[in-house]
């Protein structure tokens, strides 16, 4: 079984990294997409999953107002699961859902908060079921 999920990783409970403090020739959108990863948190639900891959990362609605990052991650995962799981349980999908929410993209900025990384997560709930 197949199911596709948006993660809208749109709170933190940190501050951003100031983007001032890296060269003006390291300030792209690129560059700063590139010191950006995701962070799976799968342990509630692994036992449920056979497969899994990213495939949007989600970072294509982040951007630059002056030196401030504006946006956020919104990946989503194609994961494979354990069809027998969902036979036994209507609420699998629900329980499912709650099991991966906790997932994170984490950003470190090179020699600007490389020991204190800056996580994008899901406070609110958005993070979605597409399929």
């Amino acid at each position: 079984m197949k199911l596709k999920i948006q993660f809208v990783l749109s709170k933190s409970s940190g501050c951003l990294p100031n983007i001032s403090l890296i060269s003006k020739g390291l300030r792209s959108i690129d560059y700063i997409k590139s010191c950006m990863r995701f962070v799976p948190a799968f342990e509630d639900v692994e036992d449920m999953i056979l497969d899994w891959i990213l495939i949007d990362h989600g970072l294509g609605n982040m951007s630059f107002d002056g030196d401030k990052l504006v946006g956020y991650p919104m990946p989503i995962i194609e994961f494979t699961l354990d069809e027998a799981c969902f036979l036994e349980n209507t609420e699998a999908k629900t329980h499912f859902l709650h099991g991966v929410w906790e997932s994170a993209y984490a950003f470190v900025l090179p020699g600007v908060n490389d020991n204190d990384p800056y996580y994008f997560e899901d406070h609110n709930g958005y993070t979605k079921i597409l399929e």
